[in-house]
């Protein structure tokens, strides 16, 4: 009972409380920073957070701009389930030109922790979502269409949209685009067992012979050659991916720290309930042609939506209001990431200024 009592103890605890809480104590520090540097001071600026009813559903929507009165450019987040939000600040660059809008979808980001019945959502949900927000938008600030980037599972979602209803749009931009899911996870497990024999990538050869090639049944499969994808270079650029996204991504002013961990589990609940409707998709069928401008955008390094893939969709699709490739050779999937600046380039002075 004395040890209870005595300053020994006394001191014990006060040394577990501040290791315990200083995490949190930085985090709000590093937070306040963060919003402290993203604050737009613009007297035409917009900046909200908050939730927007989407066909019965209330979905976080993040729209930031230095001139309200800009060309309106919705980002489609990759995923499903995954969410740009906490990743804004580092093409900041585009709020001067466009009134720049984040959207956590269905199932995604703080849009997750009250997404019911998640089991039973449907690829047609994110159709009739998407067509949604651009209505909202056009009313909200009086526009005709918007430009419209997607990432990944984006691009997908955002070219079947834009296939049923190209007057919603300017132009579309494809980054790491998703053609046809199944030939991709067979790519890259070949261009990983060729990785397996580098002095780097050794370690991880068994668990490919493990895995196996695909065609894969299960979650638990696609999941396994993911994350082999991004231990061995193929979704960042000569880097892992998650310590990467977790030093771009903390801290956010719109993130607690919660929202991380619901963000972790989002993208594997989510992408697990949409994977069959998601990998029945081919875009070389379902958008063979396209009535707007589409650039596309392509890592030299990404396995998990590969180059050549991109290329050849870019090749075969006929786009009647002209269409443009950009190669990125230090990227790898998450090239609006990795090379910001030639990123924000393309979008500035060429999408918004076409040159097709």
């Amino acid at each position: 009972m004395k040890f209870f009592k005595s300053k020994l103890f006394k001191l014990t605890i006060a040394i577990l409380v501040i290791l315990i809480t200083s995490p949190f104590l930085y985090y709000e520090y590093a937070q306040g920073q963060m919003e402290e540097t993203l604050k737009i001071s613009s007297p035409d600026g917009i900046e909200e957070f908050a939730e927007v009813e989407i066909n019965g559903l209330k979905q976080w929507v993040l729209i930031r701009s230095e001139n309200k009165n800009n060309p309106v450019f919705l980002f489609l987040s990759g995923g499903p389930g995954f969410t740009e939000i906490p990743f804004m600040h580092h093409n900041r660059e585009l709020e001067k030109h466009f009134v720049m809008v984040y959207w956590d979808q269905r199932g995604a980001g703080k849009t997750y922790s009250q997404t019911p019945n998640l089991e039973k959502i449907k690829f047609e949900d994110y159709i009739n979502d998407t067509v949604y927000i651009i209505d909202y938008l056009k009313d909200r600030f009086q526009v005709e269409k918007v430009y419209a980037a997607g990432h990944s599972w984006g691009t997908t979602l955002g070219l079947l949209v834009a296939k049923k209803h190209p007057e919603l749009f300017h132009a579309f931009v494809a980054i790491s685009l998703v053609s046809d899911l199944n030939i991709s996870d067979k790519y890259a497990y070949n261009e990983l067992l060729n990785r397996s024999q580098l002095p780097l990538y050794t370690q991880y050869l068994e668990r490919l012979k493990k895995l196996g090639a695909p065609p894969y049944k299960t979650q638990e499969q696609i999941d396994e050659l993911g994350s082999l994808v991004n231990l061995m270079g193929g979704g960042i650029y000569k880097e892992d991916v998650e310590p990467w996204l977790y030093d771009k991504g903390i801290p956010s002013p719109y993130y607690e720290l919660n929202d991380y961990r619901l963000t972790v589990e989002a993208l594997t609940k989510t992408w697990g309930a949409v994977i069959p409707e998601y990998y029945a998709h081919n875009l070389l069928k379902e958008v063979p042609e396209i009535n707007i401008p589409l650039f596309i955008l392509a890592g030299i390094d990404d396995l998990i939506t590969p180059y050549s893939l991109a290329h050849e969709y870019f090749e075969k699709v006929k786009a009647r209001a002209g269409k443009k490739f950009y190669r990125f050779d230090k990227s790898a999937h998450f090239i609006h990431l990795e090379e910001t600046e030639k990123f924000q380039k393309i979008l500035i002075d060429e999408v918004k200024k076409p040159t097709l």
